[in-house]
């Protein structure tokens, strides 16, 4: 009994030590596999972003790495925008200083800008940081900014009643606006104001657009102004202010097809609801009238002219031919015609699905009462662009065919005419 006893207890120890021996080993491998995860981690430390407006930009950082490195990547995501890549160049001594131009990264004014390194090690592995990021604020002026509910204000200057007049000024555009638009603001969005028109043109890159004054940018929820100290800073703010606001909450709607939408609809509605309407528009399309200088509104499907004059006429004929919608068939019927175009509708065939009539059509009815034109002159058959491609798609093989048909003997009998002329 004794022996058994013996042998039973030597076998208990022997299991219990293999057991042991099991456990031990499976603590053992998550530690080791820490420990060469912690070797393959990378801290970054005192990383700065240095920047001069439109020009170029420094990065520096501090870095430990307990694995040889191979090569650093710098990425670059302003917010709504794409990333970028960059090579960091020299990384000696646990540290990275390298110049950066920022012509090519499309940065936004006052936007948000998020950044991180990838670390390439000698193993063949890689580590990402945790992102950093920096606010690309346009450092070649002094801004004064202060926030309202869900607005905030940046200007220039010494007087803080500007910033309580641009508030002001926002909050009475917002209810000429919902008057057409049923719909909401982004949650928060910000409001720019630079001093004058060239500061906001060199700001945005748009030095070759001189008439442009006020830019927004919906996806971003931000409104950039110029508004020049003086007598006139009043009017020009309850004109430029809702105007731009309206691309806003015409964004609300339309989302992603925003760009997709119309030009002569974005404008002419932002015009429509200015505070202050520019005291020109009706001029200079009268003038246009009597010039017989009009231009088709479908003209202005895609985009304005790029020059001046041209771009000042489609701003006017815009803002009549919507306010005459407007009057004509409703508010809500605008709100539909973005709900239609934001569908994928085109131009034309959006216009059409909404009222029941063409765009021509009501363009002859907006000539006829808005600008006194006598439309019995107009040719009352339009050929859209939809049709134009229409009647080319159906003959296209036709005309292939004839082309195949015709242009050899055409040809041929030229050589023919040509060679008998040589022989006399």
């Amino acid at each position: 009994m004794m022996m058994r006893r013996s042998k039973i207890n030597t076998s208990r120890v022997f299991a219990t030590r293999i057991v042991l021996i099991i456990f031990l080993s499976v603590l053992a491998f998550p530690l080791m596999g820490s420990q060469n995860a912690q070797a393959e981690q990378v801290t970054f430390e005192n990383v700065q972003f240095f920047y001069e407006y439109g020009n170029s930009a420094t990065i520096q950082a501090e870095f430990t790495s307990k694995q040889p490195i191979q090569g650093i990547n710098l990425f670059i995501h302003p917010d709504q925008q794409f990333t970028s890549v960059i090579k960091i160049e020299k990384f000696d001594q646990n540290q990275i200083l390298q110049e950066i131009s920022t012509a090519n990264l499309n940065f936004y004014p006052f936007t948000r800008v998020y950044y991180w390194f990838e670390v390439n090690f000698t193993n063949g592995k890689t580590f990402t940081s945790s992102s950093f990021w920096f606010d690309y604020v346009d450092n070649r002026f002094d801004w004064k900014q202060r926030a309202f509910d869900n607005i905030n204000i940046y200007w220039q200057g010494e007087e803080d009643q500007f910033a309580q007049d641009v508030y002001n000024t926002s909050k009475l555009g917002l209810e000429k606006i919902t008057e057409i638009l049923d719909t909401s603001l982004p949650e928060e969005f910000k409001i720019i104001i630079y001093p004058d028109a060239l500061s906001l043109q060199s700001a945005l890159n748009m030095q070759d657009q001189l008439w442009v004054a006020g830019h927004a940018n919906p996806s971003l929820g931000m409104v950039i102004l110029s508004i020049p100290p003086g007598p006139n800073q009043k009017l020009e703010l309850e004109r430029q202010l809702p105007h731009e606001l309206m691309h806003l909450m015409e964004y609300q709607i339309a989302g992603p097809s925003y760009d997709k939408q119309p030009t002569w609809l974005k404008e002419g509605l932002a015009s429509l609801v200015e505070l202050y309407p520019n005291p020109d528009y009706q001029r200079i399309i009268q003038k246009a009238s009597q010039e017989k200088n009009i231009k088709p509104i479908v003209s202005y499907c895609n985009q304005f002219p790029a020059d001046a004059s041209g771009a000042f006429l489609a701003y006017a004929q815009s803002w009549s031919f919507l306010k005459y919608i407007n009057d004509q068939y409703g508010s809500s019927s605008i709100q539909q015609l973005f709900l239609n175009y934001r569908d994928g509708f085109g131009c034309e065939e959006g216009f059409e699905q909404t009222y029941g009539k063409t765009i021509f059509e009501v363009e002859k009815e907006w000539k006829k009462t808005m600008l006194n034109m006598d439309v019995s002159l107009i040719n009352d058959i339009s050929i859209s662009s939809q049709q134009i491609s229409s009647s080319i798609n159906v003959y296209s093989p036709y005309l292939l065919l004839s082309a195949i048909l015709l242009v050899p003997p055409f040809f041929s009998g030229l050589w023919l005419s040509y060679k008998r002329k040589n022989e006399k």
